[in-house]
């Protein structure tokens, strides 16, 4: 490929022409482009286009699905000022769906979910963490806490459903659908989020809905979930999570040839 000699020479102009053109064809032909092609419009265009640099990345990971293109593109979300403790959450757990962890967060998803008082979610990030070899029992330092938190939790697990159920407002529904997310519960997840958003007078309703579309991913739901996902609205950290969970439906719609979301 002519971009990549050009490239080497470090002639970025007829490099990104070059590969541009690759791109082009590719797609003309109904086919993926070229990873180098790719590789090489990121590369050039993250100097001075950071939007086009992302779109490279995303188009990388549509390709072929590499939790190192996650990671660059999650470090991005993750990179802007004043993020929430919950919009970063959303991040790490896509980092977790995707593959994509890395030692420290393991540490700090489990922080971030003490935090929040989703213990059962804090042990399992942490055990994860510990069982892949990727950090140390020592490391773990609020394992025994998150553990004893989340037993005393689950417990009540049933009585906190059905006053979930009764309730004038959403708020306990999305509180025990952020706790489900801890056991791997998407379906329950779903359940409880769509009933928060029914029920309303939630304190942050786009954290029912971000919620919602995540658990439609993990449940197989694309084209639901991408919908749902594009209706996210707020800061930048809560949209670029929205987006980047629906990327993800995207990546599992193609790998399983489900529909693409409708139109909207």
């Amino acid at each position: 490929m002519l971009a990549i000699a050009y490239y080497e020479q470090k002639d970025n102009v007829n490099a990104k022409k070059y590969a541009q053109m690759a791109i082009d064809a590719a797609k003309a032909a109904g086919k993926q482009p070229q990873e180098n092609a790719l590789i090489i419009m990121g590369n050039i265009e993250g100097k001075s286009d950071p939007d086009a640099a992302r779109r490279a990345i995303e188009s990388l990971i549509l390709s072929n699905n590499s939790p190192d293109e996650w990671s660059k593109i999650i470090d991005d979300a993750l990179s802007h000022p004043k993020t929430k403790s919950i919009d970063a959450l959303f991040l790490f757990r896509l980092r977790n769906v995707v593959g994509a962890m890395k030692s420290d967060d393991y540490v700090v998803t489990a922080g971030i979910a003490s935090q929040l008082h989703y213990d059962k979610e804090a042990a399992s990030v942490l055990e994860s963490g510990i069982n892949s070899g990727k950090i140390t029992s020592a490391q773990a330092t609020g394992l025994a806490a998150a553990r004893r938190n989340a037993a005393q939790d689950a417990g009540v697990l049933g009585s906190v459903a059905a006053a979930a159920e009764k309730s004038r407002n959403g708020q306990a529904a999305l509180a025990l659908a952020e706790d489900y997310w801890g056991y791997g519960r998407y379906a329950d997840v779903e359940k409880m989020a769509q009933l928060a958003i029914t029920k309303g007078g939630l304190k942050d309703p786009g954290e029912a809905t971000m919620l919602l579309g995540m658990a439609q991913v993990m449940n197989g739901e694309e084209a639901q979930a991408q919908t749902t996902l594009g209706g996210v609205s707020g800061a930048i950290a809560r949209t670029r999570a929205a987006h980047l969970w629906s990327l993800l439906a995207q990546v599992k719609a193609k790998n399983t040839g489900s529909a693409p979301a409708p139109a909207h």
